[in-house]
């Protein structure tokens, strides 16, 4: 028996004499591991709201150094100083993205202690200013209303989110060095790392100024933001967890920031969050909310003007620069939503030629990262050598992933390889947080002299929340295989019931009248896909114990007991999404369907559904 985590090597010999090895990361249960993150992020990685930080930082997940410093024996800890600003100054991908996995957790994960550290966040720093521990002049890192009812900013600026809450004084041209080590120009401070503003791993413009700081135009920025207002309607809509607002205030919010994404023609890491939020946007407008409907239909024309041009582009891949891999997600995100899925499978083929299954941990779906480590990592590992870095499990798999699992789901008819690259993702994930301490690294140094973690937390938090959305419990029959399950336990149940035909599946499977009992092993225990009927399950409230699939006509999901403390109501969500499956009118026995989902204070609910006549097509845009 084996104990603790780290790597291991697994070697199979074959009858004619024949080897393979497969190179595994052990690590401890994945809700575990989840469970470790948001409590480093809540309590060791946070800058509390009394903290002195005359940029107005505090009340925020800062930037983590998991290293240990010779002077102290201890993890270098907060990152509050940095050549590269926006890393220490909770936007672009680098800062932005430690905010982000906090509200990614809270959002899949909910807890009362961690849900209140993203509204201090929002409340304070976001969307707020804090004037007795910061400096004038005092800044929220979004541009909020009632600056611009005040004349403090200009009406086009509004919802605007800065390029950095951190910046450099420099009196070079146009904002170069030198840079002073002492004042930001308006008050004192120690800048640590000045005298790297001038050294080429950056650029000059990488110290930023005040005047770039305060710049909107980013779009890559605004994604990161917008998840925090997410998560918090979703924890104020869904739950029963203490909240400072309702939840109509984080919806507007998070549709009137989404609405600066326009129209640009480059898709926007973790830029899926507009999707969810257009969702959430449409389904209240239905229910009567004409603000949010009015904001949905807005960002839904905006999105499908991105959408057509992308269709009509011979390669849509592009994101901030041409050898990027971050722009593939929101290209079959929005074509697969608007209904294209000509354009949306050749990007996926795209992904498939960065992202493939290998027996080695760190490749396995493990996207590589292309100067990544420049931008926010410590280790500049082959800097100066001509060779790049060779870096793994980089948040380019987690939003990769998000295309590859959504095209499986549609289409499971291809078979499992995507499936696959995707899970080796989705898990891998998780192998940058230490189990120890919960501490997350931005990548793992695969060149044969390192093979270790970066230390800084960098721009992690936009993998994650690749992961805290899709990851779930996936049941496949496979024609070659037999019954699988990715991310959870199938146990045969003899029996069964709900009379009909049967969906045909293999030995073990459920099949000649029995079924399968699927117990979810992921992290969350939200999510879960049943390939024989093509359906998606997820709960917007309540954590799955386990689902039973009679193999005839019925599934029994059923929710954990202690779904009862943190819901009002379960909440459930059924999505047909392969045309290729049996199966349709798919509902929930004796429950009510309130925007979108069916409701019932029972821990179990009962899915009915049809194998007669055509298969339903996926649930889409109104």
């Amino acid at each position: 028996t084996a104990a603790g985590f780290g790597e291991a090597r697994l070697r199979v010999a074959f009858s004619d004499g024949s080897e393979a090895l497969a190179h595994y990361y052990v690590l401890p249960p994945f809700e575990r591991q989840v469970a470790a993150l948001g409590a480093h992020l809540a309590d060791v990685a946070w800058l509390p709201r009394e903290y002195p930080d005359p940029f107005g930082r505090s009340a925020s997940v800062m930037p983590w150094d998991r290293s240990i410093c010779p002077y102290s024996g201890e993890p270098c800890g907060h990152v509050l100083n940095d050549a590269r600003a926006y890393d220490a100054g909770l936007s672009d991908d680098a800062g932005g993205g430690n905010p982000l996995c906090l509200a990614a957790k809270v959002r899949a994960a909910p807890t009362a202690h961690e849900a209140s550290r993203v509204d201090e966040y929002i409340r304070w720093t976001l969307y707020g200013v804090k004037p007795d521990t910061a400096s004038p002049p005092l800044k929220s890192l979004q541009i909020r209303e009632e600056e611009v009812a005040a004349g403090e900013a200009d009406a086009e600026s509004v919802d605007g989110v800065r390029m950095t809450m951190f910046y450099y004084n420099c009196s070079g041209p146009k904002g170069a060095p030198p840079c002073s080590d002492a004042s930001s120009g308006h008050f004192a401070w120690r800048y640590s790392e000045a005298d790297k503003c001038h050294k080429p791993f950056g650029g000059p413009t990488w110290c930023m100024t005040e005047t770039m700081a305060n710049a909107t135009y980013r779009g890559f920025n605004y994604p990161h933001q917008i998840s925090s207002y997410w998560a918090m309607y979703h924890v104020a809509r869904h739950t029963t967890l203490p909240t400072a607002r309702d939840w109509h205030w984080y919806l507007y919010r998070a549709g009137k920031t989404a609405l600066k994404l326009g129209t640009s023609n480059v898709g926007f890491m973790d830029g899926t969050v507009a999707r969810e939020v257009l969702a959430a946007l449409l389904l209240e407008g239905d229910a009567g909310n004409t603000t949010l409907a009015a904001i949905g239909a807005q960002l839904r024309g905006q999105m499908q003007r991105r959408q057509q041009r992308w269709a009509v582009t011979p390669h849509p891949y592009g994101s901030e620069f041409g050898f990027d891999t971050t722009g593939q997600e929101e290209v079959v995100v929005w074509n697969l939503y608007f209904g294209n899925e000509t354009a949306a499978k050749l990007t996926v083929d795209h992904v498939l030629s960065y992202m493939r299954s290998s027996p080695t941990w760190p490749y396995h779906g493990g996207a590589r990262s292309w100067g990544d480590v420049g931008n926010n990592g410590k280790y500049l590992a082959t800097f100066g050598t001509g060779v790049q870095d060779r870096g793994q499990m980089h948040y380019r798999a987690g939003l990769n992933m998000i295309p590859l699992i959504e095209w499986y789901r549609r289409h499971p008819e291809e078979g499992a390889f995507l499936l696959e690259v995707a899970m080796g993702a989705m898990a891998g994930q998780l192998v940058n947080i230490d189990p120890a301490t919960g501490a997350t690294s931005m990548m793992y140094h695969a060149s044969p002299h390192m093979r270790a973690f970066d230390p800084h937390s960098g721009d992690y938090g936009l993998g994650f929340f690749g992961n805290a959305l899709e990851t779930g419990a996936y049941y496949v029959v496979d024609a070659a295989l037999g019954p699988l399950c990715f991310l959870c336990v199938a146990t045969p149940q003899e029996g069964g019931g709900g009379g009909g035909g049967g969906v045909a599946m293999q030995e073990g499977g459920g099949g000649g009248g029995g079924g399968v009992a699927i117990e979810p092993r992921d992290a969350y225990r939200i999510s879960a896909y049943l390939e024989p009927l093509g359906l998606y399950v997820q709960s917007e409230c309540g954590r799955f114990s386990r689902l039973v699939y009679d193999g005839r006509q019925s599934v029994q999901v059923e929710f954990e007991a202690g779904s009862a403390q943190l819901c009002a109501v379960q909440r459930l969500k059924l999505t047909k999404q392969a045309l290729q499956r049996p199966g349709t009118g798919f509902a929930v026995r004796g429950a009510p369907l309130v925007r979108g989902a069916y409701e019932s204070a029972s821990l179990t609910m009962l899915v009915t559904f049809s194998l007669e006549g055509a298969a339903a097509a996926p649930v889409a845009a109104a």
